[in-house]
C-alpha cells in the first residue's frame, strides 16, 4: 500500500487502485477517475497542482497589503488615521 500511495513512485495501475478501493470500502469508480487523472490519460483534466501559483494572484484578491500599507500607527492601543 505504501508504494501505491507514494508520490515518489509511478501512478498505481487501475487494478491496484480497484483492489485498494475494495479493501478500504471506498467507491471504486471515483478512485479510478482520480487514477486516470493522476496518470494524465487522454480525456482527463489536470490542473498541474492545487490552484493558481501565488504569483498569479493580485494582492487585492488575496487581501494582502504591502508592509507599508499594513503598518498602522497606534495611540493608546487604538489605530490612528
Amino acid at each position: 500500500m505504501s508504494e501505491a500511495l507514494s508520490s515518489k513512485k509511478p501512478v498505481p495501475s487501475r487494478e491496484t487502485v480497484a483492489a485498494l478501493a475494495g479493501a478500504l470500502k471506498l467507491p471504486v469508480q471515483q478512485l479510478l477517475v482520480l487514477q486516470r487523472t493522476a496518470a494524465e490519460e487522454p480525456g482527463t483534466v489536470t490542473t498541474g497542482g492545487p490552484g493558481r501559483a501565488i504569483g498569479e494572484w493580485e494582492p487585492h484578491d488575496l487581501e494582502v497589503l504591502s508592509p507599508f500599507q499594513s503598518q498602522r500607527r497606534f495611540r493608546d492601543g487604538r489605530p490612528v488615521g
